[in-house]
């Protein structure tokens, strides 16, 4: 008799003990994943911040460097008829081949298929700007009026042919009034 009061007391205060074990380490898993999760979603969005503000820095010292090379007398007046190829290639066309400053170099004509020059990687190129940007680079050209008369520059992340890219773009002006005759 002893024994089955022995077993029943054990049974009594072990099966509710070990429920109570399980439910409590249950629990504590559950919390330790909520946290953890919370961390990963908190690393995440901190994450998506840190990218965003490095994209944003990029497209901004592209956009920068565009714009710093379009205003400028000497570039107004070897593109404003024919583009003179030697001097395209001695100025912007060399900052290609390294990357450093950008990978690529192209003077366009606002609806124009084909590039009217182009520098890839330190070698002049003959470009379909359709095959190289697709739609996204006319619908970046599309921002600036037909016939400029201020400056402006437009920038975005785009996927080009030779992967994604910052394109950035700004009419070539010329910073003399004097000079202002090609528009």
């Amino acid at each position: 008799m002893f024994r089955s009061k022995g077993w029943v007391f054990a049974l009594s205060l072990a099966v509710p003990l070990t429920a109570a074990t399980l439910a409590v380490l249950l629990l504590a898993f559950d919390l330790l994943n909520q946290i953890s999760t919370g961390a990963d979603q908190a690393e995440y969005r901190q994450n998506s911040k840190s990218v965003a503000a490095a994209i944003n820095a990029i497209e901004r010292q592209v956009e920068s460097t565009v714009v710093d090379n379009s205003i400028w007398d000497e570039a107004a007046k070897q593109t404003s008829q024919e583009i003179d190829l030697d001097w395209f290639g001695s100025t912007w066309g060399v900052s290609t081949e390294t990357g450093s400053v950008y990978d690529a170099v192209f003077i366009v004509e606002r609806d124009s298929d084909d590039a009217l020059a182009a520098y890839i990687s330190g070698s002049s190129k003959t470009v379909s700007l359709k095959d190289y940007f697709g739609d996204s680079f006319f619908r970046m050209l599309s921002r600036f009026p037909k016939k400029v008369s201020q400056h402006g520059s437009a920038v975005s992340l785009d996927l080009t042919s030779q992967g994604l890219a910052v394109v950035a773009a700004a009419p070539i002006m010329a910073s003399s009034e004097d000079l202002n005759w090609y528009q």
